[in-house]
């Protein structure tokens, strides 16, 4: 009797295993239509640029032997890349993963000036090792002017997660020696050659903050900018003679960032572009597998996977978190407390509430744990180091403001608290901070800083 009701037990225990397995399959079996919204995304850039004025191709082979044609080189890399993507998108590994090629290794270290309370002067107290530095680097000084002399950027870049980065460390590194050159003009009374280096050197820094979409050459280029506009707020304190006789070119070095070099919309969508596209992939390399593996025992994996995951439904709803960070990117002031509260609407819905939140997962559960791993959340930092940067930009313009002007110390707190709404902090449009005691210019940002736990960073210029 006991073994005639264990043997029921068992058959209704599998036909349920085998209902709920048959829902599950009836549930996945079709795949979404990609919305407007997702099909936006998955979209590449159009080239625009002739590849005669981009220098593009020639930071692609920064590093390469002395004898190098450097621009053909790039052009031929850049090309292979892409062919090699084309021929088989799902398996695709860069040519720096699968070959690796050994580079030159330039070395420039100017890593006092992140300590050091006036960067310039730091550079000048430590000019023999630093002029010695650029010796050994010229040629690396030399392909960025290369780079300058061909007067255009524009990236060319492939939506994987699996294609190589541009060597914009180098970029940066060439940058730093242009303006620390800058520095040593001036300082030998030469106003005008340093001047016009630093303008250069900043033109160009503008111009790939500009055309680039990628997240990290975004922050290399705001980086180089923030370190060549502090250059400024300090020869403009040094050498006053920079201010009295060039007072228009001076205050251009600090003028603010154009729409297209502050905004971060074109990276956020870039980086949608690539992880979307590793979505889709993701699908066909299994289904690769699955043809390669049918007689061996890993199908079972490979035919799970091909049931419990969705590609398009994936990225409908990962393209709805993308939108938001790129409506927000493109604000003139970024409205980050609207934008977290969208993401955290959205995470809700997509979570599901109370006892039967698991359902949200009997559709899709592979895509939606990828989404969950996916979910752009971590990139406000971005977006608060580029309102920081503007805000730190309109603090050095306020700066070169009150010195030509020649406003007297009592009077600073009055002119701070007036100025005009390009002087005034991009947060929240409160004027900037005048600290008579320490007799500094002070911006509060919102970029996280180590030694500021409970808050944003600080940034200070000192006005003697």
């Amino acid at each position: 009797m006991l073994g005639r009701w264990s043997i029921r037990a068992l058959l209704l225990l599998l036909l349920i295993v085998l209902v709920l397995t048959g829902l599950f399959l009836v549930i996945n079996w079709k795949d979404e239509t990609l919305t407007d919204q997702a099909q936006v995304l998955l979209q590449e850039r159009t080239v625009q640029l002739p590849d005669a004025q981009n220098g593009f191709y020639i930071l692609k082979m920064m590093d390469a032997p002395a004898d190098t044609d450097v621009f053909k080189a790039g052009v031929e890399k850049t090309n292979a890349e892409r062919a090699l993507y084309l021929k088989n998108r799902a398996t695709y590994q860069s040519l720096q993963n699968t070959t690796p090629q050994q580079g030159i290794k330039f070395s420039w270290d100017q890593r006092n000036c992140q300590r050091a309370v006036n960067c310039v002067q730091d550079t000048l107290a430590h000019r023999g090792e630093l002029s010695e530095q650029m010796k050994n680097n010229h040629l690396l000084l030399q392909r960025y002017e290369q780079m300058q002399t061909m007067g255009g950027f524009e990236e060319r870049l492939l939506p994987s997660i699996n294609a190589d980065f541009p060597l914009y460390g180098l970029l940066l590194k060439a940058m730093e020696m242009q303006t620390a050159q800058a520095v040593f003009d001036i300082a030998d009374g030469k106003l005008e050659t340093g001047l016009q280096v630093l303008e250069n050197n900043q033109r160009y820094a503008r111009l790939v903050l500009k055309n680039s979409y990628l997240m990290y050459s975004k922050m290399v280029a705001m980086t180089g900018l923030r370190k060549q506009v502090r250059t400024v707020s300090e020869l403009a304190t040094l050498y006053p003679a920079l201010l009295a006789q060039y007072p228009e070119r001076m205050k251009q070095l600090a003028s603010p960032m154009s729409d297209a070099e502050r905004s971060l919309s074109a990276a956020f969508a870039h980086e949608a572009l690539a992880g979307m596209h590793f979505n889709l992939d993701l699908r066909d390399s299994n289904q690769s597998a699955q043809v390669a593996d049918a007689g061996d025992v890993s199908w079972p994996v490979h035919s799970s996977l091909k049931y419990s995951y969705q590609p398009n439904a994936t990225n409908n709803l990962l393209a709805q978190y993308w939108d938001i960070l790129i409506n927000t990117a493109k604000q003139q002031t970024p409205d980050m407390a609207a934008m977290k509260k969208q993401l955290a609407e959205l995470e809700t819905h997509r979570l599901g509430s109370g006892i039967f939140s698991f359902h949200h997962y009997v559709y899709n559960p592979t895509g939606k744990m990828l989404v969950q791993a996916g979910i752009p959340g971590f990139y406000t930092p971005y977006l608060e180091k580029s309102i920081d940067t503007v805000g730190y930009m309109r603090l050095v313009a306020l700066q070169l403001e009150i010195l030509e002007k020649k406003i007297p110390e009592a009077d600073i707190s009055r002119f701070v608290a007036n100025a005009h709404q390009a002087y005034r902090n991009p947060h929240d449009g409160s004027a900037m901070i005048w600290d008579a005691s320490k007799r500094q210019l002070q911006f509060a940002g919102h970029e996280k800083d180590t030694g500021n736990p409970d808050g944003g960073k600080i940034y200070v210029i000192p006005m003697i």
